[in-house]
């Protein structure tokens, strides 16, 4: 199998299809314009089937920045805040976490345009 970033992926599941986040058209890669809730739309689960979410996030400025997943919803019972340290890249923000049931993930940061995230869905 191969992953959204285009080599292959070691932590998928057999008979599971990779791919880009649905928001995200073909790209594996965006920038969190978002700076308030409900943020950026990064992906919608499917209904169908199981969507296991292998999430990264960059920031290739010298502050740290503050990123804000939602959950299905705003309220803050559903929401993982995250402090991404400056200048890394690739920092794992969701190492295989399992959505399903049509569930958004939304997101937004500190700073628009500061954080960005790549990665991919495995679905089975």
């Amino acid at each position: 199998m191969v992953d959204g970033v285009g080599g292959t992926n070691s932590n998928s599941i057999v008979g599971a299809e990779s791919f880009v986040f649905s928001a995200m058209s073909s790209m594996p890669v965006t920038a969190i314009s978002g700076v308030v809730s409900p943020g950026d739309l990064i992906h919608t689960a499917s209904t169908l089937f199981k969507d296991e979410l292998w999430m990264y996030a960059s920031n290739s400025g010298v502050p740290d920045r503050i990123l804000t997943l939602e959950f299905g919803d705003t309220t803050t019972t559903d929401q993982v805040i995250l402090t991404i340290p400056g200048r890394t890249f690739l920092t794992p923000i969701l190492p295989g976490m399992v959505l399903g049931d049509g569930l958004e993930l939304t997101a937004f940061a500190d700073e628009a345009d500061a954080v960005t995230i790549m990665g991919n869905v495995n679905q089975w």
